[in-house]
C-alpha cells in the first residue's frame, strides 16, 4: 500500500520537567536521534509512575513534493512509544499514537513539531509495552507515498476474508488446518461457496494482473451480495473514552484530548460521513482557552452537525457514592456548558457509559433537566446475572421515565463483522426496534476512530448477513427509538452492577474529604438561606464536581491523582466554611470578640453537642428544653436543643459552667446509658447488647471488629470477591480494655484499644449523647496492612426479606437474604451514609456513616 520510502531525520529537545508549550519549543537547541534509540525513563516515582510533567519535543523537517503525484497521498509513519501531538503551524494538526502511526502531511516543505510526553498510552495496541529496564524508544520515522488503489483494494479485500471467516465460524468449520483432513463444503450455505469461487477467481486474476485487475472484481462482488431488506441496522459514532483522570492525572487527560481531537478532525476532511461524540465540559473549556484554533475547528464541525457535544453532566460522574444535591448540580451545570457550546441547545442525552451502577433516582433527576434519553455500557460487565433489556423504559420510584440503551458492544467497537453478528444476535430488542448504537473508537490515548473504522463503515454498508452500517449521532439515534418507545419494556429501579463492589470503600481518605466538601458546600448554601443571600455561583461547586467523576470518586485512579484531589478537597471545605464566617450579617449585637454563633442548617429540630468557650451563656428561647454542659478534657461541650434553620448566639458570661450541670447519662467501662438507648459491652469490649427506646435489638454475636484476607482475583483496588465476606481466619481477639473518658449530662464516651495485626492497631470510642437515640462509633486506625479488610460486623436476628439502604434522594430496597442468584450476587453494595437491616414491620437496625459507603 505504500512505496517510496524516505527515512526522514529527527531531531529531539532537551527533557523537560515542566511541559513546555510550541512557541517555547521552537526556540530551544537540538539533537538527532536515530531508530532504536531510547529517549525517557520507563518509569520513575515512588509508586512507579511515570514524569508526567516532562515532555520532549521532536523536529522533523518534511522536504517537498518530488512531483505532483504524491499530492495527498504523502504520509509520515512515525512510530514511538507513547502518544504524540503534531503541530503544524503552530496549531495541533494530528495525534500520533499506536493505533495511529501514520498521518498524512502538508503537500509543501514544512517543519513539523511533535510534542511527546514520557507517560504510557491508556491501550498499547499493535506496539509492545517498553520493558522495565529500557525508557521509550525510536521505532521509525519515515515518508510513505500511498498507492491509493492498492489502499482501496486491501480494505475490499479484508472486509471479505473476515465475512468468509465469520461464515466459517458459524458453520463451525476450522479456520485454519495445516494438514490433515478438510471438512467438505457440500452442505454449508450457498453463499459461502459462492464467495468462496469469486474469491477464488479473484486470486487467479491478482496473480496475472494484480491490482488494477481485481478491484472491479471486488466491487462486482459487493454488489452481487448486498444486505438484506430485513437486516439490523448498526449505527456507528465515533467516540474516543477519555477519563478524566485514571492511570495518569488531570493534566496529562488534556493532552490527550488536544491529541485525540486532532487526529478526529484531519479524519473528518477526508471521511466526510464521519460522526463523533464528545461529552466531559471539562475537556472542552481547556481546548478553548488553550488551543483556541482547534476549539473553533470544532464549533464547526458542531454547526455543520458532524460532531456532536453531549453528555447532559459536567462530568461522567459516579452516581452512587455523591449526594443527591452533587448530582443534580452535576446535571444542571453541565447542561449549562451544553447550551454555551451547542447554539444555545440543552443536550438531550446522558452519556455515561463506564459508571459502576446507577442510581434509582437519575430518571427523575434526567427529566427535570429535559433529558429524555440515558446510554450506558457497563452492566454488561455484571457477571451474576445478565441484565434482561438493551432498549428499555427506565423508571424512577417517582415514574420519571427516559428512554434507555444499554449497547450491545461496549464503548470501542472496532466496526468488524465479527463484532456487528454477535450484537445482531444479543440486541434483545430487535423484535420492535431494528437499530441499536455502536460507540468506535479508541479512548484514553488510543486517539478515537482510525481510518480502518471508516473503510470498514463504508463497505458494510451493504453486505448480506451483517447489519447495514451508517454514521450517526447519539441524539438522533435516540429520537428514532423513541418513536417505539410504547413497545419497549419497562424497568423500575437501580441499574445494579454485579462487579467492581469495593469501590464504594477503596481510597477511603478521599471519600472522607469528597464528603466534607459536600457537607461545607451545602452548609453554606443553607446559611445563605438563612440570611436571606443569593445562591452560590457554579464556580463554588465546579472542582468539587470534577471530583465526582467516575475513575475519581471510585477510588480506581493511580496514587498521583489522590495525592493532588486530596489536598484540593481539604480546601475546598475548609474554604467554604470559612467564607460563612465571613459572610455572616454583622450587627451591633453580634459584635463580641467571644460570641459563638450556633446554626442548625437543616429543615428539622435538633439537639446538638457543640465545643464553647469556657464561660458562655445562651439566650432565651421559648423551650421546655434544658441546656446541658460539661468539661471533658479541656472542652466545654454543651447540648442545645435547636429549631429547624435556626441561628442562635452565645455571649460570655461569669456564670460558672458546673452550675448548669445535671447528670442524664451513665457511663461505665461496660455500659453506656442515656435513658433512651442502653448498650452493654462484653468483656473483650464488644457491643453485646442494644436498647433503644425499650427495644431489644436482635443481636446473634457481639458487634465486633474483623479483619479479612482481601485477594481478589482481579482489580486489585477494585474487587471484594466473594470469600472475602464470608471467611473470617482473622477475627480480632485483643480485648479493647474499655475505660470511662467522659460521664456527665451532654455526653458519655469509653474508650478502649487493641492490635489488629504486629503492624497495624485500633483506637475505639462509643459515645452517647443526651436525648440522643443513636449510639456513636469512632475509630482512629493506624492501618499499615496489604490485601487486608477491616470490617465491624453486627449479626442480627432479624430475618426480613428486604433491607434499606441509602441512595441519592432517597433509599433503595434490596434483599437481604440470599436465595437466588440475583440477591447472591449483591454480597456487597453501596449505601449512600446509611443501611438498615429489618424484620419485615420496619423493625431492625440501622448503621449511619459519614463517609463509608
Amino acid at each position: 500500500m505504500y512505496y517510496d520510502t524516505q527515512k526522514l531525520k529527527v531531531q529531539i529537545s532537551p527533557t523537560h520537567t515542566q511541559h513546555v508549550d510550541v512557541k517555547t519549543a521552537k526556540t530551544e537547541t537540538y539533537e538527532p536521534i536515530q531508530p532504536g534509540d531510547t529517549f525517557s525513563p520507563r518509569s520513575a516515582g515512588e509508586h512507579g509512575e511515570f514524569p508526567w510533567d516532562s515532555n520532549r519535543w521532536f523536529r522533523i523537517d518534511v522536504p517537498p513534493l518530488s512531483n505532483e503525484d504524491e499530492r495527498g497521498r504523502r504520509y509520515l509513519h512515525f512510530s514511538a512509544h507513547g502518544e504524540y501531538i503534531v503541530y503544524f503551524n503552530d496549531t495541533p494538526y494530528h495525534g500520533i499514537d499506536p493505533c495511529h502511526p501514520r498521518c498524512l502531511l502538508p503537500d509543501e516543505e514544512c517543519t513539523l513539531w511533535l510534542d511527546g510526553g514520557q507517560y504510557q498510552c491508556g491501550i498499547w495496541a499493535g506496539i509492545p509495552d517498553p520493558p522495565d529496564e529500557h525508557g521509550f524508544r525510536l521505532l521509525k520515522c519515515d515518508i510513505e507515498v500511498r498507492d491509493l488503489e492498492a489502499f482501496d483494494v486491501y480494505h475490499d479485500w479484508n472486509v471479505l476474508i473476515d465475512w468468509i471467516e465469520q461464515q466459517y465460524r458459524e458453520e463451525d468449520i476450522p479456520l485454519k488446518t495445516r494438514a490433515g483432513y478438510y471438512k467438505p463444503l457440500d452442505t454449508v450455505d450457498p453463499k459461502l461457496r459462492r464467495m468462496l469461487k469469486w474469491m477464488d477467481d479473484c486470486v487467479d486474476v491478482f496473480d496475472v494482473n494484480g491490482v488494477k485487475g481485481i478491484k472491479p472484481m471486488l466491487t462486482q462482488i459487493y454488489e452481487s451480495f448486498p444486505a438484506e431488506d430485513c437486516s439490523l441496522v448498526a449505527n456507528v459514532v465515533g467516540h474516543a473514552h477519555i477519563d478524566l483522570v485514571y492511570l495518569w492525572p488531570e493534566r496529562v487527560t488534556y493532552r490527550k484530548a488536544i491529541h485525540t481531537y486532532s487526529t478526529v478532525l484531519k479524519l473528518m476532511e477526508r471521511y466526510k460521513e464521519l460522526t463523533f461524540t464528545m461529552s466531559n465540559p471539562p475537556l472542552y473549556r481547556h481546548i478553548e482557552e488553550h488551543e483556541p484554533d482547534q476549539a473553533k475547528e470544532i464549533m464547526e464541525k458542531i454547526v455543520f452537525g458532524s460532531w456532536e457535544f453531549t453528555g447532559g453532566m459536567e462530568v461522567e460522574a459516579d452516581t452512587q457514592i455523591p449526594v443527591g444535591e452533587g448530582l443534580a448540580r452535576c446535571i444542571i451545570y453541565g447542561q449549562d456548558s451544553f447550551v454555551k457550546n451547542n447554539q444555545g441547545k440543552k443536550s438531550r442525552v446522558i452519556w455515561i457509559p463506564d459508571v459502576f451502577g446507577y442510581s434509582q433516582c437519575l430518571p427523575q433527576l434526567f427529566k427535570l433537566a429535559g433529558i429524555n434519553y440515558f446510554f450506558t455500557t457497563k452492566i454488561l460487565w455484571s457477571a451474576i446475572t445478565k441484565f434482561p433489556h438493551n432498549s428499555f423504559v427506565w423508571l424512577s420510584p417517582d415514574g420519571s421515565e427516559v428512554v434507555a440503551h444499554l449497547s450491545v458492544s461496549g464503548y470501542a467497537c472496532e466496526i468488524n463483522i465479527q463484532e456487528l453478528i454477535e450484537a445482531k444476535r444479543n440486541y434483545k430488542q430487535s423484535d420492535v426496534h431494528n437499530e441499536f448504537l455502536m460507540p468506535s473508537g479508541y479512548g484514553d490515548g488510543g486517539g478515537g476512530p482510525t481510518e480502518e473504522h471508516c473503510e470498514r463503515a463504508r463497505r458494510l454498508k451493504s453486505l448480506s448477513g451483517v447489519p447495514k452500517v451508517q454514521w450517526t449521532t447519539a441524539e438522533s439515534f435516540f429520537d428514532r427509538l423513541n418513536l417505539v418507545q410504547d413497545q419497549l419494556p419497562r424497568y423500575r429501579g437501580e441499574l445494579f452492577l454485579e462487579y467492581h463492589r469495593g469501590v464504594h470503600t477503596t481510597q477511603s481518605n478521599f471519600k472522607a474529604l469528597l464528603r466534607a466538601c459536600e457537607r461545607s458546600l451545602q452548609l453554606r448554601e443553607a446559611c445563605r438561606v438563612i440570611n436571606g443571600q443569593e445562591a452560590l455561583k457554579s464556580d463554588a461547586w465546579l472542582r468539587y464536581l470534577f471530583a465526582l467523576f467516575h475513575d475519581a470518586t471510585p477510588g480506581t485512579s493511580i496514587n498521583t491523582v489522590y495525592s493532588e484531589l486530596n489536598p484540593e478537597l481539604e480546601s475546598i471545605a475548609n474554604e467554604h466554611l470559612a467564607a460563612i464566617h465571613k459572610e455572616w450579617p454583622s450587627t451591633s449585637s453580634w459584635t463580641g470578640a467571644s460570641s459563638l454563633l450556633v446554626v442548625n442548617p437543616l429543615l428539622w429540630s435538633r439537639r446538638k453537642i457543640v465545643e464553647l468557650p469556657q464561660h458562655c451563656s445562651f439566650p432565651s428561647i421559648e423551650s421546655d428544653e434544658k441546656y446541658y454542659t460539661q468539661i471533658v478534657g479541656e472542652q466545654v461541650l454543651a447540648s442545645i436543643p435547636m429549631n429547624p434553620l435556626e441561628a442562635m448566639k452565645c455571649d460570655p458570661t461569669s456564670e460558672s459552667i458546673e452550675a448548669v450541670c445535671e447528670n442524664t447519662i451513665t457511663s461505665t467501662p461496660t455500659s453506656l446509658d442515656n435513658g433512651i438507648v442502653r448498650a452493654k459491652f462484653d468483656a473483650m469490649g464488644s457491643l453485646e447488647s442494644l436498647q433503644i427506646h425499650g427495644n431489644t435489638i436482635l443481636m446473634e454475636t457481639p458487634g465486633s471488629f474483623i479483619m479479612h484476607d482481601d485477594n481478589p482475583a482481579t482489580y486489585d483496588a477494585w474487587d471484594l470477591d466473594h470469600h472475602t465476606v464470608w471467611m473470617k481466619q482473622n477475627a480480632i481477639i485483643d480485648s479493647l480494655n474499655l475505660k470511662v473518658i467522659a460521664d456527665g449530662p451532654c455526653i458519655g464516651i469509653i474508650e478502649g484499644q487493641a492490635a489488629l495485626s504486629d503492624k497495624s492497631s485500633i483506637t475505639v470510642r462509643f459515645i452517647l449523647e443526651a436525648h440522643s437515640d443513636s449510639l456513636k462509633v469512632e475509630c482512629d486506625v493506624d492501618w499499615n496492612e496489604t490485601n487486608k479488610a477491616l470490617c465491624y460486623e453486627v449479626q442480627t436476628g432479624y430475618r426480613g426479606e428486604i433491607g434499606r439502604f441509602g441512595a441519592p434522594f432517597g433509599s433503595v430496597d434490596r434483599c437481604q437474604t440470599m436465595q437466588r442468584e440475583r440477591e447472591e450476587a449483591q454480597w456487597e453494595v453501596p449505601g449512600s451514609r446509611w443501611a438498615s437491616v429489618l424484620d419485615g414491620r420496619l423493625r431492625g437496625l440501622s448503621i449511619i456513616t459519614e463517609a463509608k459507603y
